[in-house]
């Protein structure tokens, strides 16, 4: 998608296209086509606020919002995993396949029904230690920055 197409889809109301372009600008790291999104950040923001995007168990109203605070806080020059602990939605395999983070270890606790990670980003070197917590219908991460004695 470009820029047009992402305003075009959040213009048009439709749940679906909302949801696509969302997904679109969650993966960007490209900060030039982030940065054409700006100016129409509060339009969009508007529309999220009005239009029921629906989301079986995770609201795809949060995650639109969550997509718009990635556009701002590009703009500001922070790293894309500065948001991973804003959420639960972020998956470090997916982060991995997508080139944005590496798992340098996995721990699977299969008592507890958890897999514990730990990820270093690979714009900006931070890393991570990420709680995989399964027990519903989706997988709950929760991402917790490692303190700078153990980086």
């Amino acid at each position: 998608m470009n820029p047009e197409s992402i305003l075009q889809a959040f213009e048009s109301k439709d749940p679906q296209a909302i949801h696509q372009a969302t997904g679109a600008i969650l993966r960007s790291r490209d900060r030039d086509w982030l940065h054409q999104l700006l100016p129409h950040v509060p339009r969009m923001r508007e529309i999220v606020d009005k239009v029921d995007l629906g989301g079986a168990f995770l609201s795809n109203n949060a995650s639109a919002k969550h997509a718009l605070n990635w556009i701002e806080n590009a703009e500001a020059g922070a790293c894309q995993c500065t948001l991973y602990g804003t959420t639960s939605q972020w998956m470090p395999e997916n982060e991995a396949r997508n080139g944005n983070v590496e798992i340098e270890s996995t721990e699977i606790d299969r008592k507890a029904c958890e897999t514990r990670y730990r990820v270093r980003c690979l714009e900006c070197g931070t890393h991570y230690r990420v709680l995989e917590i399964m027990g519903w219908h989706l997988p709950q991460y929760q991402w917790r920055k490692e303190t700078t004695g153990n980086s």
